[in-house]
C-alpha cells in the first residue's frame, strides 16, 4: 500500500503530463497529448539507428575514431578538448566501437527532446508558437541523424537550448541556485561545444543586468564567472585552435559554400546563406519524393515550403522587435555574432553540419510569428500551425522518416563492402594474395575496421593480409597510377572499393586503364567494390569473369551515371 501511495502520485503526474490537468479544459489536453505524443516520435527516432539497427561509421567518424588513439588531444583541435576528452576516456573504459563514441552525441539528442516542451513554456506564451516549437525541434531530421553520430553537433545544439532555458528560468525566479545552475553549464559547456561563444554575450547580458538588482554576491558570480570563461577561451585558443590552418577556411568555402570566396556580389551571397538559416527548420523538405511528388511538382512544393518558413521568419522577426525584445538578445544576437565571425572568417555560415544549433535559434524565430496575441489558454486551433506546417508533410510527403543517416551525412555499409570483397574473392578461387586499391575516402574506414574496431578487425584482419595486398590512394589525382601499377595480368584481378564510381567511369570511358576490362561491380551502400582483369594476351584473351552473387550484376558503361551525387562530398 505504501509503494501504490508513492506511484499513485507520479502516475497521476504523467497522466496529467500526457492528457492535461484533471479537468483542464478540451484545449489544453488536446496541446498537451501532442506534446508528449511528438516527444514520444523524437525519442523513437533517435533510439532507431543507436539502440537497435545501428549503422557502421562513415568515413568523417572511422578518422576522428582513430585519431583519438593516434593523435595528441591538443592536436584535435578542430572538435571541443571536452568532447575528445571524454570521448577518449570512454574508449579506453569501454571499447573503440560505435554504441560507446556515439554515446554522447545521443545522449545529448535525447536530452533536447525531452527538455524541448519545458524550453517552449519559458519561450512563448502562446500554446500554439509552444507546441510548433516542440515538433520542429523533435522531428528535425539534422538534429534527429547527428545524435547518431561520432561528432558533437546534436551537444552543441542540447547546450544552447539548455543554456536558453537555465537563463529565463533565472530571470524568471531570480534564485541564486538557478543561478548556479546557469553559470556551471556556461563553464562546463564550452568544453563542448566551441559555438557556445555566440551564446555568451547574449546569457551575461541578460542574467548581469538582472544581478545588478539582485545584489552583490549574484553580480560578483556573474562577473567572475564570465571572466573565467574568457580565460578558458583564451587558453583554448592559444594551445589549440589558433593552430588550424587557413587552408582549411579555403577549402570548407570552395566546397561548401559557407565562406564569401567573391565568386558572386556579397550581398547576393549573403541573403542566399540568411534564407537557408532561415529555412533550417524545414530541411526535412529536401527530401519529399513520394507518388504525391515528383519531379517538378516536388521542387515547386519545396520552394512554397521554404517561403513559407521565410515569411514566418521575418514576421517572427518583426514580433520580437515590437514586443519581444529581451528574446533579441537570447535568439538573435547570436545569429548576429555567427554573421560576424563569418566575415572574419573564423565560423561557416549557412545551413551546414556545424550549424546545427542554429535551427533551435531560428525554430524559435519563427515560432514568435504565433506567439501573438499573448494568450496563455489553448484553443483547439493552437495545434494547425504544427499539425500543417511540419507533421502533415512529415506523414504524406516523406519516405524517409529517419530510418537511416541522410541529413548532412549518410550512413555506412563498409563492413558490408568487406565481407562482399572477400567472399567474391574467395568465389575466384585461388589463394594467391591479389592487389586490392582503396580510393582516398575508403582508407580510413578500411584501416578502422581492419584495425581498430574491437570486434570486427579481429576477423577482418587476417582475412584481408591473407587475401590482398593493400594500396591506399590518399590523393585521388594518382588513383590512375596506383590502379595500373597493381594491375596484374591473367589470371589474377585488381580489386578495388571505391567511395564514388566515377573516377573509374571516367578512366574507362576515356580509354586510360589501357586493356583493362571490368569484370565485376556491386554497390553496396555509398561505396562500390569493383574487380578488373588484364588479359594475358590483350589481342587475343579475355579475362574471366569474377563470380558474381545473386542480386549483384555488372553494370554496364552506359548505365553508370557519372553525376551522381552523394552527401558530403
Amino acid at each position: 500500500m505504501r509503494a501504490l501511495a508513492v506511484l499513485s502520485p507520479r502516475l497521476r503526474a504523467g497522466v496529467a503530463w500526457l492528457f492535461g490537468p484533471r479537468g483542464a479544459p478540451l484545449a489544453e489536453r488536446v496541446v498537451a497529448f501532442f506534446t508528449a505524443a511528438i516527444v514520444v516520435v523524437g525519442l523513437l527516432l533517435r533510439a532507431r539507428g543507436y539502440l537497435w539497427r545501428p549503422t557502421a561509421f562513415w568515413l568523417d567518424e572511422c578518422s576522428w575514431a582513430m585519431n583519438l588513439v593516434e593523435q595528441p588531444l591538443l592536436e584535435l583541435s578542430i572538435r571541443p578538448i571536452g568532447f575528445m576528452w571524454t570521448s577518449r576516456e570512454l574508449a579506453r573504459l569501454l571499447s573503440l566501437s560505435e554504441p560507446v563514441l556515439r554515446f554522447m552525441p545521443w545522449l545529448a539528442g535525447v536530452s533536447t527532446v525531452l527538455m524541448t516542451p519545458a524550453l517552449a513554456r519559458r519561450l512563448f506564451v502562446n500554446p500554439g508558437a509552444r507546441l510548433l516549437f516542440v515538433f520542429i525541434i523533435a522531428l528535425h531530421p539534422v538534429a534527429i541523424d547527428f545524435s547518431k553520430e561520432f561528432k558533437p553537433y546534436s551537444i552543441s545544439l542540447a547546450l544552447h537550448l539548455l543554456l536558453i532555458l537555465l537563463t529565463l528560468r533565472y530571470l524568471a525566479t531570480e534564485r541564486g541556485r538557478d543561478l548556479g545552475w546557469l553559470l556551471a553549464t556556461a563553464t562546463l559547456g564550452g568544453l563542448f561545444a566551441q559555438d557556445l561563444v555566440f551564446a555568451y554575450p547574449g546569457v551575461f547580458l541578460l542574467a548581469g543586468y538582472r544581478s545588478l538588482r539582485l545584489g552583490r554576491r549574484h553580480v560578483v558570480a556573474v562577473v567572475s564567472t564570465a571572466g573565467f570563461i574568457i580565460l578558458l577561451l583564451l587558453l583554448q585558443y592559444f594551445l589549440s585552435w589558433r593552430n588550424n590552418p587557413p587552408s582549411d577556411t579555403n577549402t570548407w568555402g570552395n566546397k561548401y559554400n559557407v565562406f564569401y570566396e567573391g565568386r558572386h556580389a556579397y550581398w547576393a551571397w549573403a541573403r542566399e546563406r540568411q534564407e537557408s538559416m532561415a529555412e533550417f527548420p524545414a530541411f526535412r523538405h529536401k527530401f519529399w519524393q513520394t507518388e504525391l511528388l515528383r519531379g517538378r511538382r516536388a521542387d515547386f512544393a519545396r520552394h512554397v515550403d521554404n517561403a513559407v518558413w521565410l515569411t514566418l521568419h521575418l514576421v517572427g522577426l518583426f514580433v520580437i522587435a515590437a514586443w519581444r525584445r529581451q528574446r533579441a538578445v537570447l535568439l538573435v544576437l547570436p545569429v548576429a555574432l555567427v554573421w560576424a565571425f563569418n566575415t572574419l572568417r573564423l565560423w561557416p555560415i549557412g545551413a551546414f553540419r556545424a550549424n546545427l544549433f542554429i535551427v533551435g535559434y531560428m525554430s524559435a524565430i519563427a515560432c514568435m510569428a504565433f506567439d501573438v496575441p499573448r494568450r496563455e489558454l489553448a484553443r483547439l486551433g493552437d495545434v494547425v500551425p504544427a499539425l500543417v506546417l511540419v507533421l502533415a508533410p512529415f506523414l504524406f510527403f516523406d519516405r524517409y522518416w529517419s530510418n537511416h543517416k541522410q541529413s548532412l551525412t549518410y550512413s555506412s555499409e563498409f563492413p558490408k563492402a568487406l565481407r562482399t570483397l572477400l567472399r567474391v574473392k574467395a568465389a575466384a578461387g585461388g589463394d594467391v594474395r591479389e592487389p586490392l586499391v582503396l580510393d582516398r575516402r575508403s582508407c580510413d574506414p578500411f584501416r578502422y575496421y581492419t584495425e581498430f574496431h574491437p570486434t570486427l578487425s579481429r576477423g577482418f584482419r587476417p582475412a584481408v593480409r591473407a587475401a590482398f595486398e593493400t594500396t591506399c590512394v590518399s590523393d585521388e589525382r594518382l588513383y590512375r597510377h596506383a590502379l595500373l601499377a597493381a594491375m596484374p595480368r591473367a589470371p589474377l584481378h585488381v580489386y578495388t572499393i571505391l567511395h564514388s564510381e566515377r573516377p573509374v567511369v571516367s578512366l574507362m570511358r576515356h580509354h586510360l586503364l589501357g586493356d583493362a576490362q571490368q569484370t565485376y561491380e556491386d554497390k553496396i551502400g555509398h561505396h562500390t567494390l569493383m574487380a578488373f582483369q588484364r588479359p594475358a594476351d590483350s589481342e587475343t584473351a579475355t579475362p574471366s569473369p569474377v563470380p558474381t552473387p545473386a542480386g549483384s550484376a555488372v553494370a554496364p558503361e552506359a548505365e553508370t551515371s557519372e553525376d551522381a551525387t552523394f552527401p558530403n562530398e
